[in-house]
């Protein structure tokens, strides 16, 4: 059997310790516990239908669980802290401990939050900065505002957001921005009537029912609502992880 360079022997021995140690195997656990959280997050952005609401809530979520790690552990490190306790063995393997063991996992568990932290912002910062993106909700009925006095006021500012965004793409298709006013009354008239208000259900019944009556309001969503968030932020996203 060819024995390996001293090399790939040196690395191996150095893995085996530091995966048998009270550090190493916090890490690991770690590690697991992150990659647990971005799957979460990756199985939101091939949906079929993905809202900008949808990928910022679940953008933000493993942003907060990220921050929550700095001074919680997650759920692995808990379980092998737990199963541990002042021992030295786990899963029948017998550990190492060094005084400085809590302290040095502590240190790079931030860095690596940190870094963590930081591709997020670079990957995402369009979901959270961008005006357009921030204004696009509007056409998202589940957040508009319950009471009657604010929803009847509500909107209109976010809509001229993305007009002006896409003017000489919605003129083209002719859009007639002065109709836009009494259309969006209308439409958040017909939906407030609706008991389950779920954004793909709502479009598609008013589409196929009302878009010649609301035409110039459709012209604006038909562009928010095929936005391809489903591509690009996974991809911009995910090769930060």
């Amino acid at each position: 059997m060819r024995v390996g360079s001293g090399g790939r022997q040196g690395r191996a021995a150095f893995s085996v310790k530091f995966l048998t140690s009270f550090k190493g195997l916090p890490f690991t656990n770690f590690l697991r516990d992150i990659a647990e959280e971005a799957a979460h997050l990756s199985k939101v952005f091939p949906a079929e239908f993905l809202t900008v609401t949808t990928a910022t809530a679940a953008v933000r979520k493993f942003e907060f669980q990220c921050l929550s790690m700095k001074k919680s552990n997650g759920p692995r490190v808990q379980a092998f802290l737990k199963e541990t306790g002042e021992g030295n063995v786990f899963k029948e393997i017998e550990i190492t401990r060094d005084g400085n063991d809590v302290a040095q996992y502590e240190k790079i568990k931030k860095s690596v939050l940190d870094e963590t932290g930081q591709s997020m912002t670079e990957k995402f910062h369009y979901l959270f900065n961008n005006p357009v993106v921030k204004a696009s909700p509007v056409l998202h009925p589940e957040t508009w505002p319950g009471d009657c006095e604010e929803l009847a006021s509500f909107g209109y500012d976010q809509l001229q957001i993305i007009s002006n965004r896409y003017q000489g793409l919605l003129e083209k298709a002719g859009f007639r921005a002065e109709c836009v006013g009494s259309e969006w009354q209308g439409v958040k008239s017909l939906v407030s009537l609706i008991k389950h208000r779920t954004t793909p259900n709502i479009y598609s019944a008013l589409f196929s029912k009302n878009k010649e009556e609301f035409s110039n309001v459709f012209l604006i969503a038909e562009i928010v609502l095929t936005w391809p968030l489903s591509t690009a932020a996974y991809e911009r996203g995910f090769s930060a992880l």
